[in-house]
C-alpha cells in the first residue's frame, strides 16, 4: 500500500481488511492470491503473523483444506 491517507484508514480499521494480488491462469482464471497487505485485524481473525502471510499464497497461509476450497468457491470469479 502507499502512505495515501485512505490507504492508512483501511490499515487502521476495526474490521478485518486484506488486499489480494490474483494468479490467473491462460485464459484468465483465478488460480492463486497472494496475501499483499492486511490490516491487524484480519491478521488476529486468522490467527496469522504478518511477516510469516504477506506475499505468500492463500493455499499456504491457510492450513486446513477445507478452509482452503472454502476460500477458493467465495473468490475463484472476481471481476478482473
Amino acid at each position: 500500500m502507499t502512505n495515501e491517507p485512505i490507504d492508512q484508514a483501511f490499515l487502521q480499521l476495526p474490521l478485518g481488511y486484506a488486499r489480494y494480488t490474483i494468479i490467473v491462469d491462460d485464459i484468465s482464471n483465478a488460480k492463486d492470491y497472494i496475501l499483499a497487505e492486511a490490516n491487524e485485524a484480519f491478521l488476529r481473525y486468522l490467527n496469522l503473523k504478518k511477516e510469516e502471510a504477506l506475499h505468500k499464497s492463500i493455499f499456504l497461509i491457510l492450513q486446513s483444506a477445507s478452509d482452503q476450497r472454502a476460500w477458493y468457491h467465495l473468490y475463484k470469479n472476481p471481476d478482473l
